[in-house]
């Protein structure tokens, strides 16, 4: 399988000139360097001798910056130093390197720069760094300057003084410190403005004052870089690391696929590339990219999306990216394109299009990439049963455990491969005794359990049908729902069905009715027909104020119910499927948003989603069309009363000869929900007396629910 036709029909990318290797085909390795614009830094680790050499020259050659530039200072008439302060400044230099014995401060310069050029070539910490960042002459030797005060922190002082000011580094001093010598204060200018390479990859910030007086520092990680930390041990706090984990031939993908993304990353020739890595949570995108860096010499590292303003994430992430390029490292971002509005879609575009490192950008399987053409592109399918099937075989036999369980895994849970690592290595390395289903199923549960709880509360009570008591036609449609989960790999995949469906084969459930009418119930009924966990949605951990922060939320939702064994309650669903409105505020504008999420992700969603409201009409009509059963369920009639009483009365409630629920079904017209809790409340008055359940507790009771819901007589209905 080649790269998708969208990706390989981009001529912006050169491409490697071969022909389709075949399916099976191991894909080639990668030429160390070909990911991009910042070369291995394995070239940059010096030996102790070096190192220190190393620091002396580059002291030694900002000492001879500020003899020069204070010597001008005096020639020019603008000596701002009287005796005190001179003698401090010689203290400050002499603390950085010897004075040269010959006085001339220009040959001084020059001598130092003839010995500190040979810490210029590839394989130095400064020579990497120029490489990477294709630095000019100019612009390395702002850097080494602008950085000596982090690297050495005696040249603080000295600056200060030179500059006449507290603040000890800025444009302005930096003209003054490489004034005299062969660069011209405009050069410096230029290579300090915003579309130059020392800006453009952050290696330098400015402060918000005018130029020259800006303040002017170096990124951390570039100091330590330049100071000659070990590549290892290039750490930042904004940096998480992604060990290398297989290699390119262990990695569950479409091999011909895989080969032909190597192909075309060795035949890159124009940098940075950009890969585009599609799948779903867990199928190997971000292994993937950490074994691609891994064979390039590099580490990478997953920026995950953040939360907030739009304009604070942007920043964010522009701080992320320039902080691991800067390391050597490769950047993962993590993108979820429906969250995006065509402003923050466009925005952030624009700011990945311009990093000029290269990078991996992580969406969904179906998403459309935030990014101009002329990426290269790879896609982790949806993995059939029979796929699921292998996959769980070789990971239980790698433990040496019994494949008995496979079959029925890979049916029940659409686990990806990175889900059924974590979860064969949580059941832990010994071989169970007894019981290795029921412990990979918990630790399924488990693993999904803690995404869903943080937006959706476990229901653990779950209704069978002998306690559902609905019309005869109502528990029939139920049954043909359950039948309509069980068979649609046959009817879908099998009988070839899936063509005349939206492409998903997910189903999405309506049930309507007064409240107490067993919507809730019903959904558990199902749920435990099915063998499933059902998870009531949590509206207020669901909705936020923030923009994109609603739709992230049940972004993960979905993505937790697509992994098998959940059904989803939407209870009072209104509140998120409600009617689209016309646009007459921003507010407007972001509720809409938020429905066109959701009928996006029902369109996509593989798993069962149930939603309850108690007046239907309140949903928007788009979400009706996607819907594979809309149920109303009725006001219980007078049989169907007598026999919820009887089901909320256990056989264990000590019942009185002459109880007749009959006649209180008859008397009362009460629905599911009244029924339950006058049930209840009966029971309690009967304990209380210590004796068996009579006809005036439950009559009793009936007439307490009555006043509790305003009614000052028991009579009309009640629901």
């Amino acid at each position: 399988m080649g790269l998708p036709s969208q990706v390989a029909s981009l001529a912006a990318r050169p491409r490697l000139a071969c022909a389709q290797p075949p399916a099976d085909a191991a894909p080639p390795a990668l030429p160390a360097g070909a990911l991009g614009a910042l070369a291995p830094l394995s070239g940059a680790r010096l030996g102790a001798e070096e190192l220190g050499a190393y620091h002396q020259d580059l002291l030694a050659l900002v000492v001879a910056h500020c003899r020069l530039a204070r010597g001008l200072q005096r020639e020019r008439g603008i000596d701002h130093l009287d005796a005190a302060g001179a003698e401090q400044l010689a203290a400050a230099l002499a603390l950085l390197a010897p004075a040269d014995p010959d006085g001339d401060a220009r040959l001084a310069l020059a001598r130092a720069e003839q010995r500190f050029s040979r810490w210029q070539r590839p394989g130095t910490p400064l020579g990497d760094v120029i490489d990477a960042l294709g630095l000019s002459a100019t612009a390395a030797r702002i850097l080494v300057l602008a950085a000596a005060p982090a690297i050495r922190g005696e040249a603080v002082r000295a600056y200060q003084l030179i500059a006449g000011a507290r603040q000890y580094m800025s444009e302005m001093l930096l003209q003054q410190l490489m004034d005299g010598g062969c660069y011209a204060r405009l050069d410096v200018a230029l290579e300090l403005d915003e579309g130059a390479a020392l800006r453009r990859h952050g290696a330098v910030e400015l402060d918000a004052e005018p130029r020259p007086l800006a303040g002017l520092s170096v990124h951390p990680v570039l100091v330590r870089r330049l100071s000659g930390v070990p590549p290892e041990r290039l750490g930042h706090p904004g940096l998480t690391v992604r060990a290398a984990g297989p290699d390119l031939e262990a990695l569950r993908a479409p091999r011909a696929a895989l080969a032909q993304l190597v192909g075309d990353l060795a035949g890159v020739r124009r940098l940075p590339p950009r890969i585009v890595l599609r799948g779903r949570l867990g199928s190997g995108r971000r292994t993937l990219a950490a074994a691609l860096a891994a064979q390039a010499g590099r580490k990478m590292v997953p920026i995950e999306p953040l939360v907030g303003r739009p304009a604070e994430l942007l920043d964010c992430l522009r701080r992320d990216l320039c902080t691991a390029t800067l390391a050597g490292h490769l950047p993962c971002v993590t993108v979820d394109v429906s969250l995006l509005d065509p402003a923050q879609r466009a925005a952030l575009g624009a700011l990945l299009d311009g990093h000029p490192g290269p990078l991996f950008v992580r969406i969904g399987l179906a998403d459309s990439p935030p990014i101009g053409p002329g990426y290269l592109g790879f896609s982790f399918p949806t993995q059939s049963e029979g796929e699921r099937l292998e996959l769980w075989q070789d990971a239980l036999r790698g433990r040496g455990w019994p494949t008995d369980c496979a079959s029925e895994l890979a049916a029940r849970f659409h686990a990806t491969p990175g889900q059924v690592a974590r979860t064969v290595e949580h059941v832990g390395c010994a071989a169970p005794a007894e019981g290795l289903a029921e412990r990979l199923v918990e630790a399924l549960r488990q693993h999904r359990g803690d995404r869903v709880a943080q937006i959706a509360t476990r229901v653990r009570m779950l209704a069978g049908w002998d306690d559902l008591i609905v019309p005869a036609d109502i528990a029939q449609r139920l049954r043909e729902l359950v039948d309509r989960i069980r068979h649609r790999r046959v009817v879908l995949d099998q009988w070839g069905m899936r063509r005349l469906t939206a492409g998903a084969s997910g189903v999405t459930a309506l049930l309507q009715g007064g409240p107490g009418s067993g919507k809730s119930m019903a959904a558990g009924v199902l749920a435990r027909e099915l063998g499933c966990e059902l998870w009531r949605v949590d509206l207020s951990r669901v909705m936020s104020k923030w923009i994109g922060e609603t739709e992230q939320a049940l972004g993960r939702l979905f993505d937790a119910a697509e992994d098998g064994d959940v059904v989803l309650l939407f209870d009072e669903a209104d509140s998120l499927f409600g009617k689209r409105t016309q646009v007459d505020s921003s507010n407007d504008r972001y509720a809409n948003t938020q429905v066109n999420y959701l009928l996006q992700r029902l369109d996509a969603f593989d798993g069962l989603a149930i939603l309850t409201t108690n007046f239907g009409t309140a949903i928007d009509p788009a979400f009706r069309r996607r819907l594979a059963l809309q149920l109303e369920l009725p006001f219980p009639e007078e049989v169907e009363r007598a026999t919820l009483w009887d089901v909320h009365l256990p056989a264990a409630v000590p019942r009185s000869p002459e109880l007749d629920l009959a006649a209180l079904a008859k008397r009362f017209a009460l629905s599911a929900g009244y029924v339950r809790n006058a049930a209840l409340r009966a029971a309690y008055l009967a304990a209380r007396e210590g004796g068996c359940l009579e006809q005036r507790h439950l009559q009793r009771a009936i007439e307490a629910e009555y006043l509790d819901a305003g009614r000052t007589a028991a009579v009309g209905k009640l629901e």
